[in-house]
């Protein structure tokens, strides 16, 4: 089953990894490294899984969180670090 992920982390090259990989498996995957960006598409767009980094330089990954919540309570997430 295809899932719609949206991937945020401040390195581009985490990103193109992830996204990569995910996009082989068969899912829709958009990625940005800038958080505010990711919380936009949020509101834009359905997404069934949000791929977070916990430390970025614009916003904790927990802020992004806490605002991803409130915007699709259901959506699921994943911190990395």
């Amino acid at each position: 089953m295809s899932e719609r992920i949206l991937i945020l982390d401040d390195e581009a090259s985490v990103l193109h990894v992830l996204e990569t990989h995910l996009t082989d498996l068969g899912h829709e995957c958009q990625s940005t490294t800038q958080p505010a960006k990711a919380l936009d598409l949020l509101r834009a767009e359905k997404f069934s899984l949000l791929i977070t980094d916990l430390r970025m330089p614009e916003m904790s990954g927990l802020e992004v969180v806490d605002h991803a919540k409130q915007i699709d309570p259901d959506i699921a997430i994943v911190i990395v670090t």
